[in-house]
Parts: C-alpha cells; structure tokens; sequence
C-alpha cells in the first residue's frame, strides 16, 4: 500500500499486481491508475512489454520470472527484501545478464527523505 501511494506522489503511473481483484479498488484508491490480476491470464498477457519498473514486494519465495515479461525493454525488475528467490534472481542476473536487483533497507537518510516526502504529501499508512 505504501509503495503504490509513494510512487504516485513521485508522479509515477502506477500498476499495482496482485493474484486476484480482490484488492483493485483499494490499489485505485491509494493512486494506482492501472490493475493487473495474475490469475486473470489474459489480462496479464495483454499487459506484457509494458511496465518500466517492477517494486516486487511479495514477502515470500515466489516464482518471480513470470513478472519478467511485464517489462519494457530495459526495464528493471527490483525485489525487495531477502528471501529464497532472491538468490535464484542474483544467479540469472549473473548468468542471463537479466535485469533483476535487490533492494534490502536504506540508510537514515534515505529513510528521512521517505519520512519528510510522507509529511509533504500527508501520506500515512493505513492502520
């Protein structure tokens, strides 16, 4: 939730991804302007090539290839936090030059400059 409201305060046209639709009129309402439900395959493979950026924030192993194709060319795909599939994706990035990162935590100051933009746009979690 706070990803989706984040990235449409930064100005970011955002599309949240979840399994079902259960959750698309919470993702509008933070700031998503676009839905995409994996288990609804054709509306995943419509969406395929046009996404630059995936924040994957599922706090699981999971089979993140399948997000791989939502990617504009040079997009990048960025899982957040350690888990099992963290390491599969360093070993593709290495061996298929594909374009997965991690990000783990940032420092005080990148953690300020969240909480100061959260204060500037009055955005708060939701409780």
């Amino acid at each position: 939730d706070m990803g989706i409201k984040l990235a449409s305060a930064l100005g970011a046209q955002v599309t949240a991804i979840s399994r079902s639709y259960k959750k698309k009129e919470r993702a509008i309402e933070f700031g998503a302007s676009n839905f995409i439900a994996t288990s609804d395959k054709e509306a995943f493979n419509s969406a395929t090539g046009s996404l630059d950026l995936i924040l994957n924030t599922i706090p699981v192993s999971h089979d993140w290839t399948m997000y791989q194709k939502l990617l504009s060319k040079g997009g990048k795909h960025i899982l957040v936090g350690v888990h099992s599939a963290f390491a599969g994706a360093m070993i593709a990035n290495k061996l298929k030059n594909a374009s997965v990162k991690n990000a783990l935590v940032g420092g005080i100051q990148t953690t300020q400059e969240v909480v100061d933009l959260c204060a500037e746009k009055q955005i708060y979690p939701q409780i």
